[in-house]
């Protein structure tokens, strides 16, 4: 079970929870949406099974799992772990940008052992939101999962992703 949920505040297009975990493993699965996984605290040896390979790595408070929709896997945990796990829905990353609003769909690139200050930092904001009540209601974490949709798509999308940037401000009077 979560220890932290995002589900009571029922933010657009995204998923959040919060876990600590003793050693397990996770049987063969298929993710339905992206999915981000940060690591918070321990540092743990870990194996995944996926696309006929298997790797075996440490995590340490940072490490992040970036999956793309449709990415089967299994893991298996060599000891406990404290962690976020997020999913996030296509529309989020296909509705986030102009330059995206006519696809169906935005495929990530996958990585396992990513380390990512910016991804890290808005994970655990996000979660500190919750911790909080939300005090500023949905549109808080919202913003923030605007923000890293963004910033998935400028970063580590398969096919790059470039925002139109706006020049010469506004018209005068």
């Amino acid at each position: 079970r979560p220890t932290l949920s995002s589900s009571p505040v029922r933010w657009g297009g995204i998923a959040l929870e919060r876990y600590a975990v003793p050693a397990l493993f996770i049987p063969r699965h298929e993710h339905t949406n992206a999915f981000l996984h940060l690591v918070l605290r321990e540092s743990v040896k870990y194996e995944v099974n996926t696309r006929s390979r298997v790797l075996r790595l440490i995590s340490r408070p940072g490490t992040i799992f970036l999956l793309p929709r449709g990415t089967v896997d299994e893991v298996n945990w060599a000891g406990p772990t404290h962690r976020i796990a997020v999913a996030i829905n296509p529309r989020l990353l296909t509705h986030v940008l102009e330059e995206t609003a006519h696809e169906s769909d935005i495929e990530l690139t996958e990585h396992w052992d990513l380390i990512d200050r910016h991804i890290s930092a808005l994970l655990v904001e996000m979660s500190a939101d919750l911790e909080e009540g939300s005090p500023a209601g949905a549109i808080y974490g919202e913003s923030l999962a605007n923000t890293l949709a963004v910033y998935l798509l400028r970063r580590y999308a398969v096919r790059r992703i470039t925002p139109v940037v706006y020049k010469g401000g506004l018209p005068g009077n």
